[in-house]
């Protein structure tokens, strides 16, 4: 599974638990949309920590990087790259 697949696959879980039952598309602002919060960014950040080894804190992340499918794959595309 590439990476978008899997944050997208991530997140659905995340719809589903919160019972968002809207479209998302891959530029869209998941703060605004009302998919991600304050917690399920933690939860984001754990789940791609242990996806990709994107070890980050939860207080050194701004939030736009996590706003949307896009800058999500770009953020771990950018961390793996810096990591190896």
């Amino acid at each position: 599974m590439d990476i978008r697949a899997s944050i997208r696959t991530f997140l659905a879980g995340l719809m589903r638990a919160n019972g968002y039952e809207g479209e998302l598309r891959d530029d869209q602002s998941l703060v605004q949309a009302g998919v991600l919060d304050s917690l399920s960014i933690l939860m984001l950040l754990a789940y791609l920590n242990e996806t990709f080894g994107t070890v980050l804190d939860g207080d050194a992340v701004d939030p736009r990087l996590l706003d949307s499918v896009e800058a999500i794959e770009a953020f771990v595309r950018a961390r793996t790259l810096a990591l190896s």
